[in-house]
């Protein structure tokens, strides 16, 4: 079982099952995540009898083969991301994946002591996708080709882009401070990727970390 947690109305793939909060199109169960340990239940607006008793079920110790959490963790209260992450560690099989993407707080940061904030950099990829050309114009007169980050993508990695009332950022994430929880819940392997605004990492559970500190 591959679970995309935080999915709204994506589908990455045939094998996933998408979870989310809303009873969306493409969601498969409704799940609350800022509620541990996450209960279940399928999704009655795509098609399942209405007339059948709601029952939340518990996703079981070591059940799940991988799950992906891109840009959810944010939204969830700071008193409950250690929590959250636990009980990601506890469903998890041994072994298996779980990638996290978050905005990089951090370098938002560093971009702001080095004044290199910027409009000549484009909001969204060039590209049009998260790996593409954010790079600044050579001729600006304002960074004069050293800005790194767009105004508006500085201030949505903090605030969430606040498009609809659960659109809203209530923890931010360094490097060090998702690495550290991630250590404190018991992950001995998390391995990040390199981006110009986002933190991601996949993190595994060892055969041999059968224990939540």
């Amino acid at each position: 079982m591959k679970l995309n947690l935080g999915s709204h109305n994506k589908t990455i793939g045939e094998d996933w099952i998408n979870v989310d909060g809303l009873e969306l199109p493409n969601v498969d169960l409704i799940c609350d995540f800022n509620i541990v340990p996450f209960k279940y239940k399928e999704n009655r607006s795509i098609g399942l009898e209405n007339n059948l008793p709601i029952n939340y079920i518990k996703f079981n110790d070591n059940s799940i083969d991988e799950i992906q959490m891109v840009e959810v963790l944010e939204h969830i209260s700071f008193r409950n991301t250690e929590k959250v992450l636990k009980e990601l560690y506890r469903i998890i099989k041994p072994n298996c994946k779980i990638h996290i993407q978050v905005p990089d707080c951090g370098k938002m940061m560093e971009y702001y002591v080095n004044k290199q904030i910027c409009e000549c950099v484009p909001h969204k990829s060039i590209q049009g996708n998260t790996e593409g050309d954010f790079k600044a114009d050579k001729n600006c007169w304002n960074c004069k080709g050293k800005g790194m980050i767009n105004p508006l993508r500085w201030l949505y990695s903090f605030t969430g882009a606040q498009k609809h009332k659960f659109d809203q950022h209530l923890m931010i994430f360094t490097k060090e401070n998702l690495k550290e929880i991630l250590q404190k819940v018991g992950f001995k392997k998390i391995e990040f990727k390199e981006h110009i605004y986002k933190l991601k990492v996949n993190c595994y559970k060892k055969l041999n970390e059968n224990k939540i500190i």
